[in-house]
């Protein structure tokens, strides 16, 4: 992570000041809504998880129904990656129906209004997890030839990209997973989990029980140079000419090291510039090594500066040049 800080000396010092956020995310989902109907039930369990701590296991009798809904807001033109994990326990429908698992749930609202669609039910019951992908019908059945025309609530079984097309400026406000045995009767129960919609994978745990925290933690790396200026007079070839002490101080929150780098304007006097009793390696060249190293949040340090121009030198007239700190975390 790298800082430049710039002030103007005669001699110039720059300096210049950088902040750098940690960043902090989460996909844990808020406002998980659980519902069971007519003797179904949606509850939370540690039985048997895909990811995290938690899964919600969904149970179904004949006629009730029970399903886990997340409240989300996404433009459905938006999503191109819709699925999510089911594990299915043993289901007897009452007259062999095959279709066992859950199936997913969208809630829709445009200028129209509400519009709720859906899939076919998943349809392993291995007891293993699966993943159902919900927009090209992997592991969901349907009644079409077509694998892919999984969605209902257009009228007959359409494609996700059909449905995006039928509801081009639609919202996505609720995602879920619904259960609900076949109309031949039977009961059964599968756990969900890690719902995902568009970029974002949402990991089913129950954190409107808890209360979750969490901070930006800031890193500042910076530094702070004085005097802006030094003027170093007239100065005669031969003899050493001392200017004034460079304080650098450390005002961010990390430990740095700093370096110097010469910038010629006018003339090549500074070639002959010393920090710290150490020569430049170079005229537009950095000391060698880092000119301070280690410096703490809070602690400064003073460099000596002396032009050391040999009897040689024929550079006449002002001459300026700009020295650039910089500072490494």
């Amino acid at each position: 992570m790298r800082k430049l800080v710039s002030i103007l000396l005669t001699l110039a010092v720059m300096i210049s000041l950088l902040v750098i956020p940690a960043v902090v995310s989460a996909a844990s989902p808020d406002g998980v809504v659980l519902n069971g109907v007519g003797g179904g039930t949606a509850v939370w369990s540690t039985d048997v998880v895909e990811s995290g701590s938690y899964s919600v296991l969904l149970t179904a009798a004949n006629p009730g129904s029970a399903s886990v809904v997340i409240p989300v807001n996404v433009p459905l033109a938006s999503i191109d990656t819709l699925s999510y994990q089911y594990y299915s326990e043993d289901y007897f429908p009452a007259t062999g129906d095959s279709i066992v698992g859950p199936d997913m749930i969208l809630v829709l609202v445009d200028s129209a209004g509400q519009h709720i669609v859906g899939t076919g039910g998943a349809y392993d019951s291995s007891k293993t997890w699966w993943n159902a992908d919900a927009v090209v019908g992997t592991n969901i059945a349907t009644t079409s030839t077509n694998a892919g025309e999984i969605w209902w609530g257009i009228g007959g079984r359409v494609t996700f990209a059909a449905l995006k097309v039928a509801f081009p400026s639609a919202t996505v406000v609720g995602v879920g997973i619904n259960f609900e045995p076949p109309l031949s009767g039977g009961s059964g129960s599968v756990y969900v989990d890690d719902i995902t919609i568009g970029a974002v994978t949402y990991d089913l745990e129950p954190i409107s029980a808890a209360v979750g925290l969490t901070a930006d933690t800031v890193e500042i790396t910076a530094i702070s140079v004085t005097p802006g200026t030094i003027d170093f007079g007239p100065v005669t070839p031969g003899t050493p000419k001392t200017g004034t002490l460079i304080t650098v101080e450390n005002i961010g929150t990390v430990t740095v090291d700093v370096d110097a780098l010469l910038n010629p304007l006018t003339g090549t006097v500074f070639n002959y510039l010393y920090l710290g009793g150490v020569p430049s390696t170079g005229y537009s060249g950095n000391w060698a090594d880092y000119i301070i190293s280690s410096l703490k949040p809070s602690v400064s340090k003073s460099l000596t500066t002396e032009l050391v121009a040999p009897s040689t030198y024929s550079g006449k007239g002002s001459e300026t040049a700009i020295l650039v700190f910089e500072a490494t975390a």
